[in-house]
């Protein structure tokens, strides 16, 4: 999925990885877009992801940001896309990540839905799915 994502994104676009825990997208978006940036809560994930990119490439231009996705740091616009892998509380944020983007990718768990494709299976009954949202100007 990451693959795809990284795929699907052109060159010289402006990213936003709200959630990106230890950066695993982040650096895969930053070796093709040049540069990303970010952001998680959890500041010993955003501590891993820094000493990631260090040792995967002295080039790689990856702004890291300790923010709470509800309050974002940006302003209004400032990126061509969000990516929220939040698959737990994902709708919460989804306003917040639109305010700041013009097109958000979102992950949800849970059971399949419409408007929302199943990117995997998680167990029996439940699913991750993703979703991309143009947002509103």
């Amino acid at each position: 999925e990451r693959l795809k994502i990284v795929d699907s994104i052109p060159q010289g676009s402006r990213v936003l990885d709200a959630f990106t825990g230890y950066g695993a997208l982040a650096l895969q978006l930053a070796r093709k877009l040049g540069y990303v940036v970010a952001g998680d809560l959890n500041l010993d994930g955003l501590m891993m992801a820094s000493k990631s990119a260090k040792l995967n490439s002295s080039k790689l231009v990856l702004d890291l940001v300790h923010f709470d996705a509800h309050n974002l740091p940006f302003r209004d616009k400032a990126f061509d896309l969000a990516i929220g892998d939040n698959p737990t509380m994902i709708d919460e944020f989804v306003d917040e990540l639109c305010r700041v983007s013009r097109s958000v990718i979102l992950y949800k768990l849970g059971r399949i839905q419409e408007g929302w494709e199943k990117v995997n299976d998680y167990s029996k009954d439940l699913v991750i799915m993703k979703r991309v949202l143009r947002c509103d100007e």
